[in-house]
């Protein structure tokens, strides 16, 4: 609350994302250059708001949305995120409003469209990946909350929140698992993997164009564990900010 009162903006973002270990390591997927450098993370991201009936409440609050703010067309992949900035005033009744979920995509449905998405992108994932992944029961792990200011802007908050999931045990689970087994041997893809260490310490490897390369993990991917904070990982989130 003390961080808010000392604002004048507030800057939200809602996100799902999948916790998926594998053999003590944890699943990550390549996010491509778009404005910012290439960087690893869970699988997911950000919630999808709904402008039609999001337009009047949106307008009442002084709520900006991404796509307002960005020089370029911003994309469909962005087109209409829930990552949005608003006046300080405004925040307790967004919250209100983000709470009773008109308006927006349930964490679930965006987790699901998120994996159609990513994996999708890259050609060299089968999309036996994807029917395997859309028929996955995903199971609420925790939600975390991340509030922080940087210090080249201390008059704004960055509020984020992340819905972190996991798979049901099942037969489409044990399926997916697989897949993504396979694509982890294969080592060709976008997706790939990372201990906790290497997901605390932010760096990751990746195959690119046929060779292993050393890739930032980003920041929200240490929200998949509950107790995720510490002083250096912290300072170097706060840092880096919103991507």
């Amino acid at each position: 609350m003390c961080l808010l009162l000392r604002s004048t903006e507030v800057r939200f973002s809602s996100s799902a994302l999948l916790r998926l270990p594998i053999n003590d390591l944890y699943v990550l997927i390549l996010t491509p250059e778009r404005g910012h450098a290439a960087y690893l993370g869970p699988i997911g991201g950000v919630l999808k708001y709904r402008p039609r009936e999001c337009k009047k409440i949106f307008a009442d609050m002084g709520i900006s949305s991404y796509e307002e703010r960005v020089a370029e067309s911003p994309g469909d992949d962005v087109l209409n995120d829930l990552r949005i900035r608003m006046p300080r005033k405004s925040f307790l009744k967004f919250l209100k409003w983000y709470l009773t979920t008109e308006g927006r995509e349930a964490p679930q449905n965006a987790l699901r469209r998120e994996i159609r998405e990513e994996i999708s992108a890259d050609p060299l994932i089968p999309e036996s990946v994807v029917r395997a992944a859309e028929n996955c029961t995903f199971i609420s792990a925790h939600i975390s909350v991340k509030a922080f200011k940087t210090r080249s802007d201390q008059r704004l908050l960055h509020y984020r929140l992340f819905n972190v999931f996991d798979i049901a045990d099942d037969e489409w689970a044990e399926k997916f698992i697989k897949e993504i087994q396979q694509l982890l041997e294969e080592d060709q893809t976008s997706v790939t993997s990372a201990s906790k260490t290497e997901i605390f310490e932010g760096l990751g490897r990746v195959s690119r164009d046929g060779v292993r390369s050393v890739v930032n993990i980003g920041a929200h991917s240490i929200s998949m564990f509950k107790k995720h904070l510490h002083k250096e990982r912290e300072d170097e989130a706060v840092g880096r900010a919103e991507k």
